[in-house]
């Protein structure tokens, strides 16, 4: 049976929020065994568990709430922590919203390594899924069914655009997280940012923390190949590790179309 591991000393980062454009400070410290994820607004004085029960927002990002204080867009960081395998982790950050920094999770898997793994004498409590199970909502779909590892295979379909239709999938690892996901960045329409302004979104974005899908192109160059679909796995990631210290998983989680609602509708799922 593994054990739940936490990093070895503390780091910090900092970078403006996607959606509010503010500057955001962050920092990463150690914790103990059975701690989990746990997110301290130190504006705010205020506790925030990363996990299922505490989502209540998923459009464009996930929101955690607790006390009417919030965290928004911990996707990244939290799936840096899965895909390296961190179980307990204290997040100290001074705003509402997690710093986009390039908009993919390497930045925090470089500030976890850089910090270092420390293992924990405390047993974890995986989850093993031993029949199918699925959501559907409208034309979106998640699934899981059995599986001896974590593997995601995501389908995104924008057959709307140039994009086309990107498949992959990935067995998770430290090493193929380091090198196959952490790297995609999110991303977005350019025909949506002047709506998405409106809305008092993506007011910190731009072609240096994600991928701009135009007419006929790409805006800026994506990084890697599929890099649309390899981020949408790295959002599953994220929105799983609200599982909390349920983990790891051993399943094969599916994607057809989905975003954070449907994943942390998987998550929920997979509580009870």
């Amino acid at each position: 049976m593994s054990t739940q591991t936490t990093i070895q000393k503390e780091i910090s980062l900092s970078g403006v929020g996607i959606h509010s454009g503010k500057q955001a400070h962050v920092t990463l410290s150690p914790a103990k065994p059975d701690t989990g994820i746990l997110f301290i607004r130190s504006d705010q004085n205020i506790q925030i568990p990363a996990t299922i029960s505490h989502v209540t927002h998923t459009t464009r990002a996930t929101t955690l709430t607790h006390d009417g204080v919030a965290i928004q867009t911990p996707e990244h960081l939290l799936a840096a922590a899965y895909g390296m395998g961190i179980d307990n982790l204290i997040v100290t950050i001074d705003t509402e919203e997690v710093p986009i920094l390039d908009g993919s999770a390497q930045p925090f898997v470089e500030a976890i390594l850089n910090a270092g793994i420390q293992t924990l004498n405390t047993p974890r409590t995986p989850i093993t899924i031993s029949s199918p199970q699925s959501i559907i909502d409208k034309d979106q779909t998640i699934s899981i069914i059995p599986s001896d590892h974590l593997q995601i295979t995501y389908i995104l379909d924008l057959s709307h655009v140039f994009v086309g239709i990107q498949t992959v999938s990935v067995i998770i690892t430290p090493d193929s997280f380091q090198t196959e996901i952490a790297p995609a960045r999110t991303w977005g329409f350019e025909s949506e940012v002047q709506a998405l302004l409106e809305q008092n979104l993506a007011k910190g974005g731009h072609l240096e923390n994600a991928l701009i899908i135009g007419k006929e192109s790409y805006l800026n160059t994506p990084r890697m190949t599929h890099e649309l679909a390899l981020h949408k796995c790295l959002d599953i990631l994220g929105d799983l590790a609200l599982l909390g210290l349920k983990r790891p998983i051993t399943g094969h989680v599916i994607g057809f179309r989905s975003g954070h609602f449907l994943n942390t509708q998987l998550a929920n799922l997979l509580l009870n």
